[in-house]
C-alpha cells in the first residue's frame, strides 16, 4: 500500500502528554479496530489506532512516549506527515448484541471509533475507560461526548474508583458483545470474565509492527497450535483465538526478532 501525504489540522494536548491530532488525508473508509502506518520526516513509520473518520479527515489519539510519539505530538497545524493505511483486521462492530467497550489508557482510541460508528448506525455502547489517575478535562469531554461512558480511575480521583475491568464486569453478561483495547494484563483479564459468563469479546492488541502487512513477522504472537501476526490477522482478535495464543501477556519480539518478556520488554516509540 503506497504512503500518502497527511496535513495535520490540529494538535492538541487533551490530558498529559496526550494528544489528539486531526490530519486530512483521503483514505478508503477505514473499519473500527483497524490502523494506519505514521511517518513524522526524518524519523521512523510507526502504527496508530484510528480514532475517527470522517470527510477524508483522521483522527488519532497519541500518546508522546517515544521520539516518533513525541514528535508527532509537536507537529503544528500545516506541517505534512506520510501515512499509510487503513491496515488490519476490525472489530465486528455491527453487532446488535448489547456492546459494552473496555479501555484502558491510551487503548480508548480505538474505541472512541467505534463507540461512535456504532452510535450513526442506531446501535448502543456502553463505554468504560480506566485510567490510573486523574486525566485532563479535554479528554474527558472527548469521552462524554460520545454519550454512555464511564470514566473509571485506579485511585478514586475521578469517576467511578477501580480498574476499568472491575467497573465493567457488572455490565457484562452471557448476552453481552464485549470489545477491549489496552494492556495486555487487562485484556487478559476481560478474556478471563468474558470466558467465565460466556460473553463474546473481541480485543485489539498492540505489538512492535514493523511493515504492518503480515510480510516481516516482527509482530507475531504463537501459541502451541496457531501464531498470528498481528499487523495483518489483528490486531483485532477474538476471545476463543486469545486463549490459544500463550505468547499472550507473557512474550513477545523485540526489534531484533528476539522473544523476551512482554512486560518491560517491547520499547517505546
Amino acid at each position: 500500500m503506497l504512503k500518502k501525504v497527511g496535513r495535520v489540522e490540529e494538535a492538541t494536548e487533551v490530558s498529559s502528554g496526550i494528544y489528539l491530532l486531526r490530519i486530512s488525508c483521503p483514505l478508503k473508509e477505514p473499519y473500527p479496530g483497524q490502523f494506519v502506518m505514521a511517518q513524522p520526516p526524518g524519523l521512523e513509520e510507526i502504527p496508530l489506532s484510528i480514532a475517527g473518520y470522517s470527510g477524508g479527515e483522521l483522527k488519532l489519539i497519541v500518546a508522546a512516549v517515544g521520539e516518533t510519539t513525541r514528535a508527532l505530538c509537536r507537529m503544528d497545524v500545516g506541517d505534512r506527515l506520510w501515512v499509510r493505511g487503513p491496515l488490519g483486521r476490525g472489530f465486528s462492530y455491527m453487532s446488535r448484541k448489547t456492546a459494552v467497550a473496555v479501555a484502558g489508557g491510551v487503548g480508548i482510541a480505538p474505541l472512541i471509533y467505534l463507540v461512535d460508528a456504532r452510535k450513526r448506525e442506531g446501535l448502543k455502547t456502553k463505554l468504560v475507560a480506566g485510567f490510573k489517575s486523574r486525566v485532563g478535562g479535554k479528554l474527558i469531554q472527548l469521552l462524554e461526548d460520545l454519550g454512555d461512558v464511564v470514566i473509571a480511575t485506579e485511585d478514586g480521583s475521578i469517576g467511578a474508583k477501580g480498574d476499568a475491568v472491575s467497573v465493567a464486569s457488572s455490565m457484562i453478561t452471557r448476552s453481552s458483545m464485549v470489545f477491549a483495547c489496552g494492556p495486555e494484563p487487562m485484556l487478559r483479564k476481560v478474556v478471563d470474565l468474558c470466558m467465565s459468563v460466556g460473553a463474546a469479546v473481541e480485543c485489539s492488541l498492540e505489538r512492535y509492527i514493523k511493515c504492518g502487512v503480515g510480510i516481516c513477522g516482527a509482530c507475531l504472537i504463537e501459541g502451541e497450535e496457531v501464531s498470528m501476526r498481528v499487523c495483518a490477522d489483528g490486531p483485532v482478535f477474538d476471545g476463543e483465538t486469545i486463549v490459544k495464543l500463550s505468547d499472550f501477556d507473557k512474550l513477545a519480539l523485540d526489534r531484533s526478532g528476539c522473544k523476551v518478556p512482554l512486560h518491560g520488554g517491547c520499547p517505546s516509540r
